[in-house]
Formats: structure tokens, sequence, C-alpha cells
């Protein structure tokens, strides 16, 4: 019984992982969160039902916009996945208790503003608090040791994890950069 748990919140977790990349780009857009409709950001293109499928479209369109043919970004199967993995990780760390919705809470929010820094109106505010300052890097790690418990023997896995995120984040940015000049 306890794989079927696993396998709803990581289906739980692709749902909201999907609905987390809307959040997060509209938000970071300045752009409304009911309207328009879910479209390509290319040729604004509308989405139908079967083009939001997480994960599954993006392999199915071959990553690219099924009408202009124009690449689309990683990121969105990328933040699904991620979102169903700290999901089905939150129930079985905590199993049916307060702890669980207090991690997917946090873990929902942390996705969230993962993919507004990824905007370029937030990012590049949000890059620079969370990784160029210390504290930043320092409340990153606090928060992913929370998480994963105090005094767990995780804790240098979490800021591996930190780490690795700031690294990502350089890379994107420099490759921003790169393309913008």
């Amino acid at each position: 019984m306890e794989i079927v748990y696993l396998v709803f919140f990581f289906i739980l977790g692709l749902v909201f992982g999907s609905f987390y990349n809307v959040v997060g780009l509209r938000l970071g857009n300045g752009e409304s969160l009911v309207r328009p409709r879910s479209h390509c950001p290319n040729c604004k293109h509308v989405l139908k039902a079967y083009e939001l499928v997480p994960i599954f479209s993006y392999i199915f369109l071959g990553g690219k916009c099924k009408k202009c043919k124009q690449k689309i970004s990683i990121m969105y199967p990328l933040v699904e996945l991620f979102t169903a993995i700290l999901f089905a990780l939150s129930y079985y760390v905590y199993g049916f208790s307060y702890e669980l919705v207090l991690s997917i809470v946090l873990c929902s929010l942390f996705i969230i503003i993962v993919v507004i820094m990824y905007t370029p109106v937030w990012g590049g505010y949000l890059i620079h608090l969370i990784f160029k300052k210390p504290w930043g890097s320092v409340m990153a790690t606090a928060y992913l040791a929370f998480w994963a418990g105090p005094f767990t023997p995780y804790f240098p896995l979490c800021i591996a994890i930190t780490l690795g995120i700031k690294k990502l984040f350089e890379k994107i940015k420099s490759k921003r950069k790169k393309t913008s000049d």
C-alpha cells in the first residue's frame, strides 16, 4: 500500500509542478494567473488539454511547440519532475502527518520561488539575494536542512543541493548574458 501512496504523491507533484510553472512564470513577468490560457511563449498558440500533461506532453511533442516548432524550455518538465520527487520524498519521510503538509507547503513555495528566479524580471534580483549574498545561501541551506530534519545525516546533501542550485543559476545567468550580447 505504501507504494500506492508514493505514486499518488509523485503524480500530485507532477500536476502541482505544472501549475507552479504557470504561477512562477506569470508572477515573475507580472501577468495574470487566470488569463490568457496556457500558450506557447513564442507564437501564442493556445495549448490543448493533451499538450498540458506534465512531462509526457514535452516528450511526445519532442520538446517543441506543436504549431511553430520552436524549442520549449527544458525548465518546464524539470520543474514538474523536481516537484513530483519532492512531494513523494515528503510523504516517504513524514508519512501522513502535519509535517507532511508543512513539507509540501514549503517545497511548493521553494519551487515557485525558483521558477520566479528564472524569469527575466525578478530572476536577476532573487538570484542576487539568494546566491550572491552569504546569508542567502545560508537561508537556502537552512530551508533544505529543515525539510530533511534537524541533525540529519543528510545535512551535507542539503549543502550540496544548495551549491548545485547556485551553480545551475550561475550557468543560466552566464548563458543569458551570452545570448543577449
